[in-house]
């Protein structure tokens, strides 16, 4: 990645070089997408705190301490944030469409952590979805397959 637009993407999410900071912004924008999905409630429950440290992890081949400290700085991040616009745009800007579709279905993941989608979580999504440029026909196929997955477990 050229060195102007990792210093452009950690100068609009704040990252520091600090060796104790997360360093990719699309992790932290990814997580903090999913962490906006599990505030639905007010307060982030410990089943989709679990599902999301789990994404972050898995998706991202991370180590469990790297994937706390994401989610310490996406949840910073989220609670700092007026609008989601902010982590979308890192994600288009980084990720083709496939990948999109991939972070639907993570906030699909995170939605379905309770086993139950509320219609709020689904607005949500929806909403989110479309900022990704993720259209109806993939975001229903999204949430059918993590419905599919959650059934199988």
């Amino acid at each position: 990645m050229p060195i102007q637009i990792w210093n452009k993407f950690t100068e609009m999410l704040s990252v520091t070089d600090d060796a104790k900071e997360p360093r990719d912004p699309l992790h932290v924008a990814t997580a903090a997408l999913m962490i906006h999905v599990s505030l639905t409630h007010e307060d982030i429950g410990d089943s989709e705190k679990q599902a999301v440290l789990l994404s972050i992890q898995n998706h991202f081949d991370l180590q469990e301490s790297e994937a706390l400290k994401v989610f310490e700085k996406a949840y910073e991040h989220h609670n700092e944030s007026t609008d989601l616009y902010r982590f979308t745009r890192v994600i288009m800007e980084e990720m083709e469409y496939e990948q999109q579709k991939e972070i639907v279905r993570l906030l699909y993941r995170v939605a379905f952590a309770d086993n139950h989608l509320e219609h709020f979580e689904e607005h949500i999504v929806t909403r989110i979805a479309s900022l990704l440029g993720v259209g109806p026909k993939d975001r229903v196929a999204m949430k059918q397959q993590v419905r599919a997955e959650i059934s199988e477990e």
